[in-house]
């Protein structure tokens, strides 16, 4: 690990980050290596201005390692650094690159303008070997090959402003971001049968069979838009009550091409999502929040028909309250919530390797926390939490 950094000038500063990492695992012929660079550029030229731009890239090698395999319901009947994937597959690369540019402006007193934009590609490309079925002491096998390749440019901008009306004061922020992403999926895979197994003794492993050929199972060029725009202010009322109001729109526009069939899946979901929240703190001791919001976000990735999925939506409620006592010595919190999600993305049972919007999924409980300062160097914590969820 490396980290460098200092000024330049009186307005100007850099700092870089990087860190690699190498090893060879405990598994046989497992191994990967890492490599990470972050460089950053800081420019102030104003006391109102400053500018900031960050790099970061990331390089990782690895060989994709399944795991074992229980023999007649023994997790360990196999040695622990057992492989019973194919040395020959190589390992699998994953590049990224992400440019960050952003600024934050002091147009007045209490008025901030605050911008970004961001742009990231990549690629994932390899083969690797997995576990299928356990025949005897046969393990049949699939044979995975990916190319994936993306990029993705994103921009926001937001202008805040604090005001005083009366006896009230207002927090206010506006904005309004968007982006492109464009994702192209290229997966070939090998599915073994009694007659191609492509298959390995687990207690006598011999490597370095040839190859099945993998047929091409998904080609498909994912390319979502998006915009969204937003307001919101936080009232604070006097000294004990503070209430927050917030609206956000989004558009979203989606499009999987299927080059296998040629078949073409188009989105266009827009949703208003709203949320408020409610504080009331009577004393510096005690205070009490409930909220409610919804939330709106797109499924990216497509089915196994290539088709893109359904948008997900969300409803959630929160109520609790915070305390400290004893010269706060003893403090801790405790709530209750409810949240309410549909299109979740789960594994799709009837094709291995793929999602499928789940319908509903509800999840709600009890949390609760407390914590005491014993002495100076003694805490005390207690944690407990009930969730009950059900999809």
């Amino acid at each position: 690990v490396v980290e460098l950094g200092g000024p330049l000038g009186s307005d100007l500063g850099v700092r870089l980050g990087g860190a690699y990492q190498a090893t060879d695992g405990y598994r046989d012929f497992v191994g990967s290596e890492r490599l990470f660079l972050a460089p950053s550029l800081a420019w102030r030229p104003t006391e109102s201005l400053s500018l900031l731009y960050q790099l970061e890239y990331a390089d990782v090698d690895f060989v994709h390692d399944r795991g074992l395999v229980a023999i007649n319901g023994d997790g360990k009947a196999l040695p622990r650094d057992r492989f019973l994937g194919e040395p020959n597959d190589g390992r699998i690369n994953q590049r990224t690159w992400q440019h960050q540019g952003s600024l934050t402006w002091e147009l007045a007193d209490n008025i901030a303008l605050e911008a970004g934009v961001q742009y990231r590609d990549g690629d994932f490309v390899g083969q690797s070997t997995h576990n299928s079925v356990l025949v005897g002491t046969q393990l049949r096998r699939q044979l995975r090959v990916h190319d994936y390749f993306w990029d993705d440019l994103s921009g926001r901008a937001e202008l805040s402003g604090r005001f005083a009306a009366g006896e009230t004061e207002h927090q206010i922020r506006v904005g309004a971001d968007a982006f492109t992403f464009d994702q192209r999926r290229i997966f070939f895979r090998f599915n073994p049968t009694a007659a191609n197994p492509y298959a390995i003794d687990v207690l006598r492993p011999v490597y370095g069979q040839p190859k099945p050929a993998a047929p091409l199972n998904q080609d498909i060029l994912e390319e979502l838009r998006g915009e969204s725009i937003y307001v919101q202010d936080l009232i604070t009322l006097g000294s004990e009550f503070s209430i927050l109001v917030g609206l956000r729109h989004d558009w979203i526009r989606q499009t999987n091409t299927n080059f296998r069939n040629g078949d073409e899946t188009r989105k266009s979901p827009s949703e208003t999502s709203p949320r408020a929240a409610f504080t009331w703190s009577p004393n510096e001791t005690f205070s009490a929040y409930a909220s409610w919001g919804r939330s709106f976000r797109y499924n990216q990735g497509a089915d196994a028909a290539g088709g893109a999925f359904p948008a997900e939506r969300g409803e959630a409620r929160e109520a609790g309250g915070k305390y400290a006592l004893i010269d706060g010595r003893l403090t801790g919190t405790a709530s209750v919530f409810r949240i309410e999600k549909e299109n979740v993305l789960v594994n799709d049972p009837a094709n291995p390797g793929f999602s499928t919007p789940a319908g509903e999924a509800r999840s709600q409980g009890f949390e609760a926390d407390l914590n005491l300062a014993i002495d100076r160097h003694l805490p005390l914590t207690a944690v407990y939490a009930l969730t009950d969820s059900e999809i």
